[in-house]
């Protein structure tokens, strides 16, 4: 049997605690970022009469936004990179 202590049982908590907010930060902002891509396609399959500009702005934010997470997450792995070295 292996004896841990309570420093290590802290560590673990802490760190399941921050992987679950994570997950579900990232399943919030999923939901929220096609919810409307999928409100605009579904309204254009309802009317297909109505304009498609809504659906194409929609789009265009989404894929900005995709670059910018991309960009924000290399840019904090290359600081963290930076401030590691001695």
């Amino acid at each position: 049997m292996v004896v841990v202590g309570p420093g290590i049982v802290v560590v673990v908590l802490v760190v399941v605690v921050v992987v679950v907010v994570v997950v579900v930060v990232v399943v919030v902002v999923v939901v929220a970022w096609s919810s409307p891509v999928f409100y605009e396609a579904s309204q254009i399959l309802i009317r297909p009469e109505r304009n498609y500009g809504m659906l194409v702005f929609t789009i265009v934010i989404s894929i900005i936004w995709a670059v910018l997470a991309v960009l924000v997450t290399s840019l904090s792995n290359i600081l963290r990179m930076i401030l590691k070295k001695p």
